[in-house]
């Protein structure tokens, strides 16, 4: 039996019927098997690619704690310490000029 991109294995006395699962949404692992009011158990979860139903809400992510260290302000400050500097134009020109 497939349900939700899982397989599932129920009993074989309910193959080819048409069955009612009974189910908590955040765990696709425990599908309770009805057949005309009456349980037949648990399927048992052969293949799980899906834990959760994709209709159940993503609970927020919390939001991460501040560490109190400003990495990109630490970037930043190497960055600005090998560049800065005094600007000297005899750099830009060869050596053959500044003889010549």
């Amino acid at each position: 039996m497939s349900f939700q991109g899982n397989q599932y294995q129920v009993d074989q006395a309910l193959v080819g019927r048409q069955i009612e699962l009974r189910y908590r949404p955040e765990d696709l692992s425990q599908l309770e098997v009805w057949f005309r009011d009456r349980q037949f158990g648990l399927a048992v979860p052969l293949v799980v690619e899906r834990h959760v139903h994709p209709q159940l809400p993503s609970s927020p992510r919390p939001l991460p704690q501040p560490t109190g260290v400003d990495y990109l302000g630490q970037v930043l400050a190497e960055h600005e310490a090998s560049e800065t500097g005094s600007i000297s134009f005899r750099k830009l020109t060869t050596d053959e000029e500044q003889t010549g």
